[in-house]
């Protein structure tokens, strides 16, 4: 029973995730204790072979658990797993999070902030250090010096830069309260229910990577605002979970991206984000093959997708 009558839907996909899912139900079920939240879990599996569906049903008896019968993306997957919730709330939670102990038991206090619409603790690795959280909006000239090697080396100057769209948030410590932040990092993503069923669903054009950078767009232009909460704390364990490769991350990276610019950019835009792509990745694609490295052709297959684009992507509701 609900003490501050504030329900919560968790939505989460699963694909081979049995190696971490089960720590992460864990830690959210710690948090839920005493929370004065009314919390229901619905679970996509995308076809998993590694017994994902098996274990969420095994370490969260009352979750909703749908086994899709292939592996769609996760657009459509997550999609699904909100499509019928009435929520106050929804978390968009990834099966190598950890949400922090005092996490749900804020939810009753935020949901009284109006004017936050969707927010994200602090993310952190397993040692406590902050992680990405939060970004501001892709700009082309932030990825074209990326994709030409400066952003490189200014990371190796000591300054920031990532892998990631846009310009990434910083929090000095000590984290202070609410940050405006223009998309958080969507592994713990909380989204008030009244703008979810407003601004729509993500668009299921994003198979993997950037959807919560589109639908907050989407968001900001109906007036909904994003925030970190960094007194809030969850472990991502990220790539300390991923069995993907790196150049297979950056291929459907960029991809997100693409499709992005297809919906929210001009043509130009596109067309030198695309040319840069292409000039970008084919060299190091073609390093790679001198070297016999083995990422080779995935590197080449970023490449391509500069070439050929996103041209058949639709444009997302309003």
């Amino acid at each position: 029973m609900s003490v501050a009558g504030i329900s919560l839907d968790v939505c989460m996909v699963t694909f081979e995730s049995a190696h971490v899912v089960r720590r992460s139900l864990g830690a959210l079920g710690a948090t839920a204790t005493g929370a004065g939240v009314e919390l229901s879990l619905t679970v996509v599996d995308n076809a998993s072979t590694d017994g994902s569906a098996e274990v969420v049903e095994e370490a969260w008896p009352g979750a909703r658990v749908i086994r899709n019968a292939g592996n769609a993306g996760y657009g459509p997957a997550i999609n699904r797993a909100a499509s019928a919730s009435g929520a106050d709330w929804l978390l968009f939670m990834n099966p190598d999070t950890l949400p922090g102990p005092g996490l749900l038991p804020m939810l009753p206090h935020v949901h009284q902030l109006q004017e936050i619409g969707a927010f994200t603790p602090l993310l952190t690795d397993v040692a406590g250090r902050p992680a990405r959280t939060a970004y501001r909006w892709p700009t082309l000239g932030k990825e074209l010096a990326r994709l030409s090697g400066a952003v490189a080396a200014a990371d190796r100057m000591g300054r920031a830069a990532d892998g990631l769209p846009g310009e990434r948030v910083s929090f000095p410590e000590p984290v202070g309260d609410a940050v405006r932040v223009d998309y958080p990092v969507g592994a713990c993503l909380f989204v008030r229910g009244e703008a979810w069923r407003r601004v729509g669903p993500f668009d299921e054009g994003f198979v993997l990577y950037h959807e919560e950078m589109e639908w907050c767009w989407r968001a900001a232009r109906l007036g909904v605002r994003a925030f970190a909460l960094p007194r809030l704390r969850a472990v991502h364990l990220g790539k300390a979970s991923s069995r993907r490769r790196p150049p297979e991350v950056v291929l459907w990276q960029y991809r997100g991206l693409l499709r992005f610019y297809e919906l929210h950019r001009s043509r130009s835009e596109r067309a030198a984000l695309r040319a840069a792509m292409a000039a970008s990745f084919a060299a190091r694609a073609a390093g790679a093959g001198l070297a016999g490295r083995p990422n080779a052709r995935a590197l080449w297959a970023v490449s391509r997708l500069g070439v050929r684009g996103g041209r058949s992507a639709k444009r997302a509701p309003a």
